[in-house]
């Protein structure tokens, strides 16, 4: 963009049109990891909570969109984005000791402003979801939700992603150690917590940022199979996998999880009822 009044214009009108087209299953995310090579300084950390306000003036029928921004791995929130968010965003990039990933949601927690709201990992390429301490079971032991990136290796191709279990082989013949398995038998850690933590009667719904790696025929192929053979293996139907469209924040899904929710607490059943009623776009 030429200008910060270019810029601005973006900000506009993009939000105007989501709001002028209804949706309610949408949160904004100013600029992806705002710390990192902008040239407008209203796009920098220093600044980006302007933006972050604007987007929160922007009404349509008394209904804005929830906004916020993002930092690069590591970073914590500064007191100024941390005061304006409705929502704040971490990325585990980068970060490979689990204590740290706890330690960044305390931290986060503390800055100067901050008031309780959804803290969520947007990013964090780090797996070892077979062993007892990941950053995972961290982000989620300290309240934080946490997005898995399944983002492209070194020597991967856009049809390509990692098996989950050490020493099975892949629809594209890579077979990798245990240490980089995503997903270990029976959904290892996701199923203690599902144990624990959730009635029984309850499904887990895992929601999986979809980085263009299970489009391939081959790789839809095989996922189906291995999701059908957990499932007999473990006597488990209910883990869901849902993969959120390309290049799509997986946050879309949560954001409208989050809406239906906030709708019955806030509102009442009875509204609730109501306004499903009505119909809302898809």
């Amino acid at each position: 963009l030429r200008d910060e009044a270019a810029v601005r214009r973006a900000t506009d009108n993009a939000t105007r049109w989501l709001l002028d087209h209804g949706w309610r299953n949408v949160i904004i995310e100013v600029n992806n990891e705002c710390n990192v090579r902008y040239d407008h300084a209203i796009l920098r950390p220093e600044r980006v909570h302007e933006l972050i306000e604007h987007v929160k003036a922007m009404k349509t029928g008394g209904r804005r969109l929830l906004a916020g921004t993002s930092y690069g791995g590591g970073t914590i929130p500064s007191e100024n984005v941390v005061r304006a968010s409705d929502f704040l965003l971490l990325h585990g990039n980068g970060v490979s000791n689990p204590d740290r990933i706890a330690e960044m949601v305390r931290q986060t927690c503390a800055v100067p402003g901050y008031t309780p709201k959804p803290t969520l990992f947007k990013e964090d390429d780090h797996f070892e979801f077979d062993q007892p301490k990941n950053n995972f079971i961290a982000a989620v032991g300290e309240r934080a939700s946490w997005g898995y990136f399944d983002f492209r290796m070194k020597g991967e191709g856009f049809d390509e992603s990692y098996p989950p279990t050490d020493g099975e082989e892949a629809p594209h013949g890579h077979v990798i150690p245990k240490s980089h398995a995503p997903l270990p038998p029976c959904f290892g850690p996701f199923h203690p917590l599902a144990d624990t933590e959730n009635s029984p009667e309850l499904n887990l719904h895992l929601i999986i940022d979809n980085y263009g790696i299970h489009k391939a025929p081959k790789m839809k192929s095989w996922l189906q199979s291995q999701n059908a053979r957990r499932q007999k293996q473990c006597r488990d139907d209910r883990t869901v996998l849902h993969f959120t469209p390309t290049s799509s924040s997986w946050m879309n899904l949560v954001g409208r999880f989050i809406w239906d929710s906030s709708e019955d607490a806030l509102r009442g059943p009875q509204a609730l009822l109501a306004s499903r009623a009505t119909k809302l776009p898809p």
